[in-house]
């Protein structure tokens, strides 16, 4: 599928975030990045960060980054997207007014990994997209 005018928008777009680890990690929209942002010496279970699409509910997508619990079978536990503005959590207040969208336009969403998880994800179907 091509990509909708805010993924070409933002393709390539560099994004530097910090998941607790003591290092900055580099996303790029529309990348092929998994990082493991859990210390497993510390911490049961093992959550990624992935590069992703996210599609809202009015059909806009988006390059995203997507943290997922790989030790829960793939649970779905985070979510950034790469919008002309930067990097916006869909769930943090005042998201929808700088998405310009209301909360049916947006909610639910699905998504999409970039790259294989490294569980048996029982949150998506054959085609990749989470149900």
């Amino acid at each position: 599928m091509k990509p909708c005018a805010v993924q070409l928008e933002t393709m390539g777009m560099q994004a530097r975030l910090d998941f607790g680890t003591g290092r900055i990690e580099l996303f790029v929209a529309g990348g092929l990045r998994r990082l493991v942002t859990t210390d497993p010496s510390t911490i049961a279970g093992q959550v990624v960060a992935v590069n992703g699409e996210v599609e809202i509910a009015d059909g806009t997508r988006f390059y995203a980054v997507l943290e997922i619990d790989e030790s829960s079978s793939g649970e779905h536990v985070g979510t950034l997207l790469f919008t002309p503005e930067g990097l916006l959590d869909p769930h943090e207040p005042g998201a929808l007014k700088q998405l310009g969208k209301d909360s049916a336009q947006v909610f639910p969403y699905r998504y999409r990994p970039s790259v294989p998880l490294a569980c048996a994800d029982h949150h998506t179907g054959n085609d990749g997209w989470s149900r």
